[in-house]
């Protein structure tokens, strides 16, 4: 008896599409075969449509891995430096300095993460400098950290609000946000042995990492 698993491959538009269907007698499977194969038309059709793309770029768009950016300024004591280094492992991402980078250069990447050290109630002039000279992008996709002395939610929001009126501004999509405790020595706190000493610890790398998981889990 002739089974629908000796039909492997289908072709829509002259590009291949991969089906398989349990195998089952020919009656059956014709059935299986015609309800699955307008569903598979109609699902590739949708998608192609809603992001204009031809089979072949939409295959090779799935298949490339997210390309990423890090603009770090790290001071002090590389607090945000080790964050950084810990999300760029789980991202594959490059780390560069806003010192070192071209503004025009993160258009090079899909996914552009800006981090740095919280000074005075928002990150550090140099990375808010860089984010003024950023040319206007669509929707391009973004996320900001930062390590500071205390942390929390709503410390969270206002430390942020700068830098992400500043890249809101320029078009970019902020998709996730990140902060942990780094060791301070500021003003007088250094006369004191600081605060947060071994900040950020093993957690909040580990913190860090998840939240670089989750970024790319949720890449497309």
């Amino acid at each position: 008896m002739i089974t629908s698993n000796t039909i492997k491959h289908l072709h829509y538009n002259n590009e291949p599409l991969e089906f398989v269907c349990d195998a089952m007698t020919i009656d059956l499977g014709t059935y299986c075969l015609k309800h699955k194969l307008i569903s598979t038309l109609e699902s590739t059709n949708n998608r192609f449509r809603r992001k204009g793309l031809s089979v072949s770029e939409m295959n090779a768009k799935e298949m490339s891995p997210l390309k990423s950016l890090l603009i770090v300024y790290s001071y002090h004591h590389n607090n945000t430096q080790k964050v950084a280094e810990v999300m760029a492992r789980v991202l594959d991402a490059d780390i560069k300095t806003p010192q070192n980078t071209n503004p025009e250069e993160h258009q090079n990447y899909d996914l552009v993460g800006f981090g740095a050290g919280i000074d005075s109630g928002k990150h550090y002039r140099e990375l808010l400098d860089f984010a003024d000279k950023l040319p206007q992008v669509n929707n391009k996709k973004a996320f900001i950290f930062s390590t500071a002395g205390l942390t929390g939610e709503k410390k969270l929001a206002k430390d942020h609000s700068t830098l992400r009126e500043k890249l809101e501004s320029k078009g970019f999509r902020i998709v996730d946000e990140f902060q942990c405790k780094g060791f301070n020595t500021n003003v007088f706190l250094k006369y004191f042995g600081g605060m947060n000493k071994g900040r950020p610890n093993e957690e909040d790398l580990k913190h860090a990492e998840e939240f670089a998981q989750n970024l790319k889990g949720n890449e497309n």
